[in-house]
């Protein structure tokens, strides 16, 4: 104490201070070298170390940001995430000049981010590359997570400014990456409006700079929603059609058979009834059961079908030449082949609704009473020979109409057919398959449910015609299902599903309903019970912030629980605390 009193010892005085602050700095890292070795406590020691020392000696110590910012480290290697944030965000706040400024909200970003609070590692990402700007690591990487956060939280508006900004750190010096990420903004539009305008905004800014297969894969979409757009009504799997009928279910054919033979065994009792009187004649407006459909097609707005169409051809045509795409972007090239997939379907869809309204010829009768041929009397016979000529008329006619609709037909077929064989896209491949049932189906249905000329006075008149256009029928329904089948096969095959797969199931189950069960009768769903996911409670909130004590209103406790209830809500702990 002698020497420590002397004059001379004011220079040891004043060092003191800073003397014992680097005893303390090397006992923490002495404590974090043993967490470091294994030690289940150094990383937390070291932690309290560093800060003991900054709450010794304060802002004044001439280290005081570092010594945080290594709290903060040791902490979230003790995997105390709640101490950790609170630490990090303490050093943002309190200096905002530190050297460690950077690093910590980096590292901050990563912490929300690894907890699931994706919200707050948006907004600290955003700040990172709004201040880093350079940073050309790490603020791209922020920008693009930080969209996809905002992107699954709903906040549409903030993953668009992201996905701009985003964008246009690349836009000079990376047009085709900047084209990748303007092209990525379909993801969060909701309207075919605004994925119309967005396609069209793509050509023009990356239309030539941009790849040639983006390009067409945004034509392809352009062509896509103006198709669609151009019907006015309902679109039936992307047709301009409808198609009226009853849903079959198993044991239809059974209960259209005693339905067939109750009506029959009626009508002869009703016509015994009334002695010799001339039955009544009840002749159906249509062909057919009611499981069979009756198809009306729409005519499209010719302005922007025809727009359309010439998107698709501009892509078919674009597609035949030299495409580069990166082998390890298998996302591009699926979009690039389901863009080219895709145009070839809707250009022979052209066709094929053209081939649907295709018409039977007016004034068919195949119905003939042989029982006045040479009868010995000229009235019948005479009325005989005029229901040969109509029926060899309406066979010449049919005829003719059978065979160039049936002709076009295979050509329609051939074209969707090599869509198929093609396997270019597993989802067009289906739709192609579907196609080219749809259209053996259609034909069949025309026949099937062909509208009973009104002339006709008799019931064999009208069963005549309706035999006759069924047995012509029959051909082109078991070809459909045969291709049905085929598309619902490689479904299956290939373990992918859309729209266009359940179309051929759909129509399988239409065609034999106890073959081909309906999956929802086959799967169905609980009626007596409510199916929902389990719910699991997560620490939402990591800023200290009070929760609301809703336990105790709603729950009733017990009067001797009371207190201890009370209690509980006076000492709640931060969510910092409760984390660790």
């Amino acid at each position: 104490m002698k020497v420590y009193t002397h004059p001379e010892a004011d220079e040891l005085k004043a060092a003191i201070p800073r003397l014992l602050a680097g005893i303390g700095w090397k006992k923490a890292m002495t404590y974090r070298d043993a967490g470091a070795a294994g030690d289940p406590n150094g990383f937390r020691m070291c932690a309290e170390q560093f800060l003991s020392v900054y709450n010794e000696y304060g802002d004044e110590h001439e280290k005081a940001s570092t010594l945080v910012y290594n709290a903060g480290e040791c902490y979230e290697a003790a995997y105390l995430l709640g101490q950790s944030v609170r630490w990090r965000k303490f050093l943002l706040e309190k200096f905002p000049n530190s050297e460690h400024f950077q690093t910590t909200l980096s590292n901050l970003a990563g912490n929300y981010q690894a907890i699931a609070m994706y919200d707050k590692a948006a907004e600290r990402m955003e700040v990172y590359a709004e201040k880093y700007a350079k940073d050309k690591e790490k603020a791209p990487d922020f920008l693009r997570n930080a969209y996809l956060f905002r992107l699954g939280l709903g906040q549409s508006d903030q993953a668009n400014a992201n996905l701009i900004k985003y964008e246009g750190l690349y836009k000079k010096e990376n047009p085709e990456l900047a084209a990748k990420i303007f092209w990525s903004k379909s993801d969060i539009l909701k309207t075919d409006e605004e994925k119309l305008k967005h396609a069209q905004e793509y050509l023009g800014t990356y239309g030539k700079t941009g790849g040639l297969d983006r390009r067409i894969v945004a034509e392809a979409k352009i062509g896509q929603i103006l198709w669609r757009q151009s019907c006015d009504k309902g679109l039936l799997y992307d047709s301009c059609m409808t198609i009226k009928r009853k849903v079959a279910l198993p044991g239809q054919k059974a209960r259209d058979r005693t339905a067939e033979l109750n009506r029959k065994q009626k009508k002869i009792k009703a016509n015994a009834t009334k002695g010799g009187a001339k039955p009544k004649q009840e002749i159906p407006k249509n062909c057919g059961t009611a499981t069979s459909g009756i198809i009306t097609v729409y005519p499209r707005n010719k302005k922007r079908a025809d727009e359309a169409q010439k998107y698709f051809e501009g892509v078919i045509r674009s597609a035949k030449s030299k495409i580069s795409i990166p082998e390890d972007d298998r996302q591009r090239i699926e979009d690039f082949r389901n863009a080219v997939a895709m145009a070839q379907v809707y250009k022979a869809d052209v066709q094929y609704e053209e081939y649907v309204v295709i018409e039977m010829p007016g004034n068919l009768s195949f119905f003939v009473e042989e029982w006045k041929k040479d009868i010995g009397e000229k009235k019948m016979e005479n009325e005989y020979k005029e229901q040969v000529k109509k029926r060899d008329d309406s066979i010449k006619r049919f005829s003719e109409f059978y065979q160039k609709k049936g002709k076009i037909g295979m050509e329609l077929q051939k074209t969707y057919d090599s869509i198929v064989e093609a396997k270019q896209s597993p989802y067009w491949m289906l739709a192609a398959a579907a196609r080219s049932a749809m259209v053996s189906q259609n034909y069949a249905d025309q026949l099937y449910r062909a509208e009973v000329p009104a002339e006709f006075k008799t019931e064999e008149e009208a069963y005549a015609f309706c035999d006759e256009l069924s047995d012509k029928a029959q051909p082109h329904q078991e070809a459909a299902v045969a291709k049905f089948s085929y598309c619902l096969e490689k479904s299956t095959t290939f373990q992918f599903f859309n729209d266009f797969s359940r179309l051929c199931e759909e129509e399988l189950q239409q065609r034999d309903a106890d073959k081909y069960p309906a999956t929802s009768e086959m799967f169905g769903k609980s009626q007596y019970t409510a199916s929902r996911p389990d719910r699991v409670e997560v620490q939402t909130d990591l800023e200290g912030e009070k929760r609301k004590a809703d336990a105790g209103k709603s729950s009733s406790l017990k009067p001797k629980e009371t207190p201890a209830a009370e209690k509980t809500e006076k000492t709640e702990k931060t969510d910092e605390e409760a984390a660790e």
